[in-house]
């Protein structure tokens, strides 16, 4: 599913009483503000999840999108999309990116929250997939006689996807925080300059 975070004047009563008093200027500044905000919401994106999670900002880079209406009311919002990541994208040992496949004796030792560590049993494999490393188990079902036999793998185990790393409630408090600042801030001084242009004419 995926997760957005809009970038919008809800709450905002000095950019409204802006629009009310000059809206022609007041509306050509709002829009390119939010095309500012909407970058640095992306970029505050990035450092939180890599902040809250073992995944690098390259790694979840190219699963958010910045979304720009053309209509009016200019707005905009962060879009997170994308299948949840292979867990070889998070803290996980050992690691290994095998030939054919490779299995740990101890399991695996894996951390995708920061600081909340799990053992992985030692059932799972690493197998090299045309998309990379995966870990894997066998599917099996029992035999005719009783025991078990292998009929192919299991789901690979994974990760989160970006937009439920977006979604965790750490992430969209600071991201939020630092659109509307940063939307009140850009927005002001597009203000500002737009004044003194109109008043030195």
């Amino acid at each position: 599913m995926d997760k957005t975070i809009d970038i919008n004047i809800d709450g905002l009563k000095h950019i409204n009483a802006w629009l009310t008093a000059m809206p022609e200027e007041a509306n050509a500044v709002l829009r390119s503000s939010i095309r500012s905000t909407v970058k640095a919401a992306h970029r505050e994106a990035l450092i939180q999840i890599s902040r809250r999670y073992t995944i690098s900002m390259q790694a979840t880079e190219k699963n958010l999108q910045e979304i720009t209406s053309r209509g009016s009311p200019a707005s905009a919002y962060l879009l997170a999309k994308g299948r949840r990541r292979r867990i070889y994208n998070f803290k996980i040992a050992p690691k290994k990116e095998p030939e054919t496949a490779w299995t740990s004796s101890d399991g695996y030792d894996v951390e995708i929250v920061r600081g909340q560590k799990h053992h992985l049993s030692k059932s799972l494999f690493w197998v090299r997939t045309k998309n990379g490393p995966v870990l894997t188990s066998y599917k099996t079902e029992r035999g005719r006689r009783g025991g078990r036999m292998r009929v192919g793998y299991n789901s690979p185990f994974s990760g989160l996807s970006t937009a439920e790393m977006l979604g965790s409630k750490e992430v969209v408090e600071k991201v939020s925080e630092v659109t509307k600042s940063t939307l009140e801030e850009v927005f002001a001084r597009g203000m500002e300059r737009r004044l003194k242009k109109e008043v030195a004419a």
